[in-house]
């Protein structure tokens, strides 16, 4: 399972940004859900095996994730393919998805906690 951190004094956040620069400089993506062109960088992401951070998270996280959330992938070819809204993005098992919630004492529904690891900074 992918985390999904409760850090409101960014500790998590920084670490995990340095961690990711140390692996490689360029390829971290960092989006919110609010961004217009998040699902863009997601599919980047997933295709190359890139890390991707969602940062303010609140206490709903958009459907739109879910596949990833619960690696609901396909085989094609021999390539895994997730289904991402109306697209088909090659899976690369390198993708890491770190999700961080700036919210001291947020409530998740048994649905995201089932479908993520919740880590309290």
């Amino acid at each position: 399972r992918f985390p999904l951190c409760i850090d409101p004094q960014l500790q998590a956040s920084n670490w995990i940004k340095q961690r990711e620069k140390s692996i490689s400089a360029k390829t971290l993506q960092i989006a919110t859900f609010r961004d217009d062109g998040f699902m863009k960088k997601l599919e980047t992401a997933v295709q190359y095996g890139y890390g991707f951070i969602f940062e303010n998270v609140g206490e709903e996280i958009d459907p739109i994730v879910n596949p990833i959330l619960e690696k609901k992938y396909t085989e094609k070819n021999g390539q895994k393919i997730i289904v991402l809204g109306d697209n088909e993005v090659p899976w690369d098992d390198n993708f890491r998805l770190y999700m961080i919630s700036k919210l001291g004492n947020p409530r998740y529904s048994p649905e995201v906690a089932g479908r993520t690891m919740i880590i309290n900074y």
